[in-house]
C-alpha cells in the first residue's frame, strides 16, 4: 500500500477530496446547476444527474451514490471518476482520457473498507465491485492498481528557466520481464494533439530512468532507478504553454515483440517574459 497525500497534489486531473462516507452529491449544487434527472421507474428514486459544468453523478436503488466524473460532448468519459460500493464506501478512482477519439483508461487506483486513505496494489475481489445488475458491467477486469506519480513542477517559470519534472513509476506491469521505463515528450518543433493522435507523426524528445541517467541519482536517493524519471523543457518564447506526454513501461522479446504500456499526463504552464 501507498500513502494517497502525496498523490492528490500531484495528479492534477484527479479529485483532490476522498471520501468514503455515505453522501447525497447533488445537495452540493443548486437545482440552477442541474441539466437532467433520471428516476428509476418503479419507484421514483434518482437514478443519475447531470449538471452544467458536465459532471454525471449516478446513484444505487438505496440512494447511494454509485460514481461521480465528467462527460465530454460525445458522452465519453474524461478526467477523474470515483466509484463507491453500495453500502457508500469508496472503492475506486480512475483517470480516463481521450487517445484518438477513443475513451482510455490511463490509471485506475482500488482502495479497501478499512482505509481510503490508502491505495491497494491489487484488488479486493468482494470488496472492489459494484452489486447492482446495471453496474456489474463497470466492475474492471483488471486485478492491479494502474499509478504513475507525476510531479510536474511549477504552474510559472521565467524564460530563462527549465520547467523541470519527475515521474515514480509505482506499479510497473512487466516487472518480471526487465522492462523498461521512459518518459516521452513532444520535440520543440510541434506538440502532441490533445487526444495524442499525432504520436507517430511529430518528432519526440525521450528522458531515461535513473538507472540510465546517472547524472540525477543522487538527487532521488531513496527512489528506485529503475522506475523513477527526470525530465522537463526548455522554452524560447513567453506565454501559456500546454505540456503532454506519457511515461512508457515496455520490453521486447523474441518469442512476443514488442509491448507497452503507457500512461498520459498534461499540465499548463505560464513562461514570463523576464526582460
Amino acid at each position: 500500500m501507498k500513502n494517497i497525500v502525496t498523490f492528490i497534489f500531484i495528479l492534477t486531473t484527479f479529485i483532490s477530496c476522498l471520501e468514503k462516507n455515505k453522501k447525497n452529491l447533488e445537495d452540493n449544487k443548486s437545482n440552477n446547476d442541474t441539466i437532467r434527472k433520471i428516476y428509476y421507474d418503479s419507484n421514483r428514486k434518482l437514478k443519475e444527474v447531470f449538471f452544467k459544468d458536465s459532471i454525471l453523478i449516478k446513484y444505487y436503488l438505496n440512494g447511494n451514490v454509485f460514481s461521480e466524473g465528467k462527460l465530454n460532448r460525445q458522452n465519453q468519459r474524461i478526467g477523474s471518476w470515483k466509484f463507491y460500493t453500495k453500502e457508500g464506501y469508496l472503492s475506486e478512482i480512475r483517470e480516463y482520457f481521450v487517445i484518438k477519439d477513443e475513451p482510455y483508461l490511463n490509471q485506475n487506483i482500488y482502495f479497501s473498507k478499512e482505509d481510503s486513505d490508502y491505495w491497494m496494489d491489487t484488488k479486493d475481489e468482494k470488496f472492489n465491485l459494484y452489486s447492482q445488475s446495471d453496474f456489474y458491467s463497470d466492475t474492471l477486469t483488471y486485478h492491479k492498481t494502474f499509478y504513475a506519480e507525476f510531479d510536474l513542477g511549477k504552474d510559472t517559470i521565467n524564460i530563462n528557466e527549465p520547467w523541470r519534472a519527475v515521474c515514480y513509476y509505482y506499479t510497473p506491469v512487466f516487472q518480471d520481464k526487465n522492462s523498461e521505463v521512459i518518459v516521452v515528450m513532444s520535440g520543440a518543433d510541434k506538440n502532441f494533439n490533445k487526444d495524442f493522435s499525432n504520436i507517430q507523426e511529430i518528432k519526440k524528445d525521450t528522458f531515461h530512468n535513473l538507472q540510465k541517467d546517472v547524472s540525477n541519482q543522487k538527487h532521488f536517493p531513496d527512489d528506485d532507478p529503475n522506475y523513477t524519471v527526470v525530465f522537463g523543457k526548455w522554452f524560447k518564447t513567453p506565454g501559456k504553454k500546454t505540456l503532454r506526454g506519457y511515461l512508457s513501461e515496455n520490453y521486447t522479446k523474441k518469442d512476443s515483440g514488442y509491448k507497452e504500456k503507457r500512461i498520459f499526463f498534461e499540465k499548463t504552464i505560464f513562461v514570463k517574459d523576464s526582460i
